[in-house]
């Protein structure tokens, strides 16, 4: 991974290429930032950078430690990430290490994926952390002398899952041994403990661009309608538009429609049916299309009190879909939609019954329109 791989990304990139340059590589960095963002990228991007033996503005590329660190084999770059107990070992001596395959596979197939992308990816119904004996280990790894590089370097990912654990390794954080460099990802800066927060310095990474999503989809066969939606619904977060991309169909406005049609509806055998099919699409489905909702109706809120419907980031079959609704819905109701549509979203993401959510979001659709609604069903 390189500098000039990443993109909208620029500021962030110049201030870690001074700090290298100038010989005032901190001895911790935390990097963290929204989902999708490319933190993880440019947090190993860093770590490549050091390593290089023939530097520019960006890695060389073809040295020694830049191809091992392209099949993430340098011996002086250190993974730890959250990981599950790994056939007869007790999940007290599982580490890191016993899934260094299956964690290449995964950081190179997919380098913004999320703590729940890795779980799919291990099939493990159960929550990975990083455990005690990980940080003791750790410590060890970091006090020897390094291999190949003048550095040395801890990549801890996902450091939300070292716990209450990290308090360990405090004290190397704050001293690390002299050419050391430890580098933290985490997606949610207030689940790291703030002893570890205080002893590095904080690296924020913003969304990516529209702009850097759609190149980004170019990778893809996709139609420029289908590359809009994602772009439009993906918001900067390149994880979800990845997700978004296995997505077949052209677009979803017209699906959250018919849904408010039959929610107002309320006849009780479409009703079932309707959420006995939505059920059945699975949690990752699910949340692209209540996503696209949030989306949607936080679009059409903007229309509401604009008036202005040229500039909206929708296709040209959401905007008649929004003009249409806003004969109908006001900016009230639209508030209320979009609140119970985030709400629920974190329901899905706590792994609720997509029966009961989706019954009881329709159900509460009826409540928030029966006033309006009846142009809708014309």
């Amino acid at each position: 991974m390189q500098f000039s791989d990443i993109q909208s990304q620029e500021k962030t990139i110049d201030i870690l290429q001074k700090m290298v340059e100038g010989d005032r590589i901190p001895h911790a960095l935390l990097f963290t930032g929204p989902q999708g963002s490319g933190k993880a990228l440019l947090a190993l991007a860093l770590a490549n950078y050091i390593l290089c033996t023939n530097k520019g503005k960006d890695r060389c590329g073809v040295c020694g430690p830049c191809l091992k660190a392209n099949k993430i084999i340098h011996p002086d770059l250190h993974f730890v990430y959250p990981v599950i107990k790994k056939d007869g070992k007790q999940r007290a001596e599982t580490l890191s290490a016993d899934f260094i395959k299956e964690w290449r596979e995964f950081i190179q197939g997919n380098p913004y994926g999320t703590l729940e992308n890795w779980m799919n990816f291990l099939n493990s119904q159960t929550q990975p952390n990083i455990n005690r004996k990980e940080c003791t280990e750790i410590i060890k790894k970091m006090g020897l002398h390094s291999f190949e590089s003048d550095f040395k370097i801890l990549y801890i990912w996902n450091a939300e899952s070292l716990g209450k654990e990290g308090n360990s390794l405090l004290k190397l954080i704050e001293e690390p041994p002299e050419k050391t460099v430890i580098i933290l990802i985490a997606e949610k800066l207030d689940a790291v403990l703030g002893t570890i927060q205080s002893r590095c310095q904080i690296i924020h990474v913003g969304p990516l661009s529209d702009a850097a999503v759609h190149a980004q989809l170019d990778a893809y066969e996709l139609t420029e309608d289908k590359k809009q939606e994602i772009v439009h619904i993906a918001e900067g977060n390149m994880n979800a538009a990845i997700a978004l991309v296995e997505d077949t169909k052209e677009t979803v406005s017209t699906e959250i429609l018919d849904w408010f049609r039959i929610a107002y509806k309320n006849d009780p055998v479409q009703l079932v049916q309707w959420v006995n099919a939505i059920s059945s699409i699975g949690k990752p489905a699910q949340k692209r299309f209540l996503s696209y909702g949030l989306f949607f109706m936080k679009e059409y809120l903007k229309l509401l009190y604009t008036s202005d419907f040229s500039n909206a980031r929708l296709s040209a079959e959401e905007k008649a879909t929004a003009e249409k609704m806003a004969r109908i819905i006001d900016t009230h109701k639209t508030e209320d939609i979009a609140a119970m549509l985030e709400e629920n979203l974190g329901y899905l993401a706590r792994n609720a019954n997509s029966k009961i959510v989706f019954m009881e979001m329709s159900l509460q659709l009826e409540k928030i329109m029966k006033s309006k609604v009846e142009q809708l069903i014309n």
